[in-house]
């Protein structure tokens, strides 16, 4: 009787019902006195399944028939900024992909669900957000909040495998449907599957520069691949589109930027979630204006450095201290580590290499 699950849109099922949207989505759970036990009882389930076409490529979801009721698009964020009939004397343009990437923790995933003599449960586990992952736990078991508690056995660092709900809702219902202590410990392949990932992302930028490497215009289309479900894309476009110009200054930034519903698994939290993969771009852009009118990469960057009290693509101030262009001084005064004797130019030793 409970909600579906999602930190922002809760619009996944805490097991799939007649359909399964992406690989390693959890359709059943098991609970016994013994793994063993449990493995064979798995083992028994039967499970009839239709095959459907899978949209795997984000570019194919505008096109692409709706993989859940409410669609294949998240959100579009367009940014305008400026005259968008700026042009500099130097331009240079790139299309940049970003894959998957997963936090791996040392740690294995688990927890432990007791439940409770007033009908609710107990929750032994990690967690990054007790009180919002306790509150969404109720929601999809149909519970009072104050009826589930959450105790935190460890405060991770902020990655997609401690910081979304995954296996917490299962481990609930299992102890509330046996009446008994329930322990998970997921192995490191469930851990992959179950837990939400950075969002892959193809950008296209296009930087306008005058002839000494001043930016005059950032131009970019961003898409994110969200994944079979909503989780937090919306917020992480919002990230990845106001930081798409990065730490420089540019008086004219036009951008368009959507999160798309696919059938692969779901992305959620990763560190900076959103501005890193715009990172990876721009600053890629940069290295290609520095080679293009002949400076160093490090002084491309300080022509174009940002300083408290400039403004955002968003037309929002930087009021913190921004000091960029003292960073990369102090980067650029550190030595590079030796390169190996054998091999000294290898491309792999390259920044993106």
């Amino acid at each position: 009787d409970g909600a579906p699950a999602g930190p922002i849109v809760a619009d996944r099922p805490v097991l799939a019902a007649g359909v399964v949207r992406h690989h390693g989505e959890p359709i059943a759970a098991v609970a016994a006195d013994h793994p063993d036990t449990a493995r064979l009882a798995v083992g028994l389930i039967a499970v009839d399944y239709e095959p459907l076409e899978a949209v795997t490529d984000p570019e194919q979801s505008f096109t692409a028939p709706p993989l859940h009721p409410d669609g294949n698009l998240f959100r579009h964020l367009p940014l305008r900024c400026g005259d968008p009939d700026a042009v500099g004397e130097i331009v240079v343009e790139g299309l940049y992909q970003v894959g998957r990437q997963d936090p791996a923790p040392l740690g294995a995933e688990a927890g432990l669900a007791v439940p409770r003599p007033d009908g609710g449960v107990e929750l032994h586990l990690s967690s990054t957000d007790p009180h919002g992952d306790r509150d969404r736990t109720a929601a999809c078991l149909g519970l009072e909040p104050d009826r589930v508690r959450l105790v935190v056995t460890g405060v991770p660092g902020a990655t997609t495998d401690r910081e979304d709900l995954s296996f917490q809702v299962t481990l609930a219902l299992l102890a509330l449907r046996t009446g008994r202590p329930v322990k998970m410990t997921l192995t490191r392949e469930e851990s992959f599957q179950t837990h939400t990932s950075r969002h892959p992302a193809l950008l296209r930028y296009r930087h306008h520069a005058d002839a000494e490497g001043t930016l005059v215009k950032v131009e970019a289309q961003i898409l994110l691949d969200g994944g079979a479900y909503a989780d937090v894309s919306a917020e992480a476009l919002a990230a990845v589109t106001a930081f798409s110009a990065g730490p420089y200054v540019c008086p004219n930034v036009f951008v368009d930027a959507w999160a798309v519903r696919t059938n692969n698994p779901p992305a959620g939290r990763m560190r900076g979630e959103g501005a890193l993969q715009a990172c990876f771009a721009y600053e890629s852009q940069l290295d290609q204006l520095a080679a293009r009118i002949g400076v160093d990469p490090v002084e491309i960057r300080r022509r174009n450095a940002m300083s408290t009290g400039d403004p955002l693509p968003t037309g929002q101030a930087v009021t913190c201290p921004a000091p960029v262009r003292a960073l990369l001084d102090a980067v650029a005064a550190e030595p590079l580590p030796a390169l190996p004797v054998d091999d000294p130019d290898a491309e792999w030793l390259l920044p993106g290499g």
